[in-house]
């Protein structure tokens, strides 16, 4: 089994694409059915799927689209291969088409912008993904100020002994370089594909980092959770509103500056 990641826009078939992430997670214990709970569905119903004897629903896939981590474009295009499929308008199949051709193209373009520089072994990256002070200093070493390990043991309350350990390892995977007694960010580049088990991983990480820094009173810091009965359509334009938040906060971040360090954890579910 190859380790290189999959690309939802390489598939024409969202079938195809659905059996590609199982045969790349088969080692995982008990994702199928960790598939069915995102789908709202049984195991079963997903087994007549991959037989082709039925379809997802687009509520399914959607369920399925958020435990793929998929961003914004990635979610409107396995939507549009769910409805491609499902439909049997030739009109309606033909704008789908159209819509899909679109999406990869502009994907096309932006990979083409953001080309990753190096490749970190699997075997770093689970090291890499095993707690969340490790991406933290990865990324707090973008901000000048940061990059004494002094500074960065003192900003996230950790021993100079640990971040000093965590730099040299970063060192190791070329995603930080030692200048003199600075450390910065370095040439390579971490990407994490939707499917990867690190996946749950990183999410579980910075949720844990985000608790850590409820007590702290900092003016700035924002946190809100709340409850909520609605109608599902309500909750898909909720949706639908954080995926474009998303997207722009993504867009604002790369014409950015680095000056400071943000951390943002957002979550959505249907109970």
């Amino acid at each position: 089994m190859t380790d290189k990641p999959l690309n939802l826009f390489d598939y024409s078939s969202y079938l195809e694409w659905m059996k590609a992430v199982v045969e790349k997670n088969r080692g995982l214990r008990g994702y199928h059915k960790s598939m069915a709970t995102a789908a709202g569905c049984q195991p079963s119903f997903l087994s007549q799927v991959y037989r082709s004897k039925t379809h997802l629903t687009p509520d399914q896939a959607a369920g399925l689209c958020d435990l793929w981590g998929f961003d914004a474009a990635e979610t409107e295009y396995f939507l549009s291969l769910v409805h491609f499929d499902r439909s049997g308008s030739k009109k309606y199949r033909h704008f789908l088409k159209e819509k899909m051709e679109s999406l990869r193209l502009a994907h096309s373009q932006v990979s083409k912008r953001v080309q990753h520089r190096g490749v970190v072994q699997i075997e770093m990256q689970s090291k890499y993904y095993s707690d969340w002070y490790w991406a933290i200093i990865h990324i707090m070493t973008s901000v000048e100020k940061y990059q004494d390990p002094t500074r960065l043991s003192q900003a996230l309350g950790l021993e100079l002994t640990q971040v000093l350990g965590v730099l040299k390892e970063l060192r190791s995977m070329k995603l930080v370089q030692q200048e003199g007694p600075k450390w910065t960010i370095g040439s390579n580049q971490l990407h994490l594909d939707r499917s990867s088990p690190f996946h749950v991983m990183n999410q579980r990480n910075f949720r844990q980092f985000m608790q850590s820094q409820l007590s702290k009173e900092r003016p700035d810091d924002l946190h809100f959770c709340a409850a909520y009965g609605l109608s599902s359509k309500t909750f898909l334009n909720i949706r639908s509103m954080l995926l474009d938040l998303i997207s722009a906060a993504n867009k604002e971040v790369l014409e950015s500056k680095e000056e400071k360090v943000a951390c943002m954890t957002l979550d959505l579910i249907s109970i």
